[in-house]
């Protein structure tokens, strides 16, 4: 099992991820443009399978597109039953995120 400290999505590279558990996390951060705090919500996932291998490790979510994308799925621990394939495009403010889905069998 690959031990990580945390996920990280490569530039226009599909990546598969399967997760086990989430919680909402509140935290201050420094914004890199203006240096100033300020304080976040961010959506953690840990995620125990990224493209077919196992992992252990938590993917934390400032982006509100992937926020909103994932979030219907945390109702019930609905993302148990699926894998999801995100390709994030762009970086900084520009960053958007495409997300497939995929039913486990």
């Amino acid at each position: 099992m690959v031990m990580q400290n945390y996920l990280e999505l490569a530039a226009e590279k599909p990546t598969r991820l399967h997760f086990t558990e989430h919680a909402w996390v509140d935290r201050a951060i420094i914004d890199p443009e203006t240096r100033f705090a300020k304080k976040v919500r961010t959506l953690v996932l840990m995620c125990d399978r990224c493209n077919n291998g196992p992992v252990s490790a938590p993917f934390s979510i400032l982006a509100k597109d992937l926020q909103d994308k994932l979030s219907p799925f945390l109702e019930g621990n609905r993302y148990r039953g699926v894998d999801f394939i995100i390709t994030r495009h762009g970086s900084g403010y520009q960053t958007r995120f495409e997300v497939q889905t995929l039913i486990r069998a």
